[in-house]
């Protein structure tokens, strides 16, 4: 039995190690794409065409998110298939042909015109193994024809997504440079606890639990203790003039648990208030310790010449 719990636990290590191998390789994997020829429209020539099509094809490459066959390498395969490119293979049928041909995952193919000083870009992101249109980009560039190789280097970033993976990382940063620049709560906090047992440590603690604890704990038992007092009065009200034991003892008991409960709640209550001005002390020590000992500024509480000191200090 204990032969066959530690094969199966091989066996099941042995999964999960190649599983995540194969997963690592497939995250860093880049997809394999072509890029036909943009057709030429209205005014712009089939040249000029070429020239913004290999464009689009560097700029793919420069997004480091595909892997890009070279036209040369295209020509070179296709060739071997005994394949003829025509000029007019702009539909999808005859572009998921070529990608097949070409042993690719996606093909691009599209067009450039020109209607009157706007030239309209329109490209297309083709799965070769389902033949439908992964994505899509429109553009229209208005200026001097040489402009449309700058507008070739958006469409690219467009295409592969990076725009988007930035935006994300820099929300990210943001959030995390916000969380980095709250400053933790200081020794001024313990004045807060002074007020109200507890509430101090909310802001000098990320876990809740202790300051909870303490309200719930000092509170409950300052108010619980003085619910006795008012009981123990009322039946040592009672006992003057009915003048019996059980009152008086009911009396007595009352007050006695008022005592106790009132004072196990103010020594809860003064602890947490020396708690949290030890704690807030400890993280403007870590706060200025981090960012290069800069100068703290707000209420402070320090000891100094051997004795505490209270100030308020602004740094510039």
């Amino acid at each position: 039995m204990k032969t066959s719990v530690q094969w199966l636990l091989t066996m099941l290590c042995c999964v999960l190690l190649l599983s995540g191998t194969t997963f690592s390789q497939g995250a860093g994997k880049k997809m394999t794409v072509a890029v036909l020829e943009f057709q030429a429209e209205g005014t712009l020539t089939a040249n000029e065409a070429y020239t913004v099509s290999q464009r689009f094809r560097a700029e793919l490459v420069q997004t480091q998110a595909f892997q890009v066959l070279e036209r040369e390498k295209m020509n070179d395969i296709l060739k071997e298939q005994d394949f003829s490119l025509s000029d007019n293979c702009n539909t999808s049928e005859c572009v998921v042909q070529v990608g097949r041909l070409l042993g690719v995952e996606f093909m691009f193919a599209g067009s450039i015109g020109k209607l009157g000083e706007t030239y309209a870009i329109d490209i297309r992101m083709i799965s070769v193994e389902t033949g439908t249109v992964n994505q899509t980009i429109s553009r229209n560039y208005s200026g001097k024809i040489d402009g449309l190789l700058d507008e070739m280097r958006f469409v690219a970033i467009s295409l592969s997504g990076i725009d988007s993976k930035k935006k994300s990382m820099k929300e990210s940063e943001k959030i995390t440079q916000s969380n980095t620049n709250k400053k933790p709560g200081g020794p001024s906090n313990a004045f807060l606890s002074v007020i109200f047992p507890g509430l101090g440590g909310y802001f000098v603690e990320k876990n809740k639990i202790r300051p909870i604890l303490t309200t719930v704990s000092a509170a409950g038992l300052i108010g619980f203790g003085l619910l006795k007092k008012s009981k123990s009065s009322d039946y040592y009200s009672d006992y003057k003039t009915k003048r019996t034991n059980s009152l008086y003892k009911k009396a007595n008991d009352a007050h006695h648990t008022y005592y106790i409960a009132t004072r196990v709640g103010a020594v809860i209550w003064l602890a947490d208030i020396i708690y949290v001005a030890y704690k807030g002390s400890q993280n403007v020590k870590q706060a200025q310790s981090a960012s290069l000992n800069m100068p703290y500024s707000g209420l402070r509480l320090d000891f100094t010449d051997n004795q505490w000191q209270i100030g308020y200090s602004v740094s510039f």
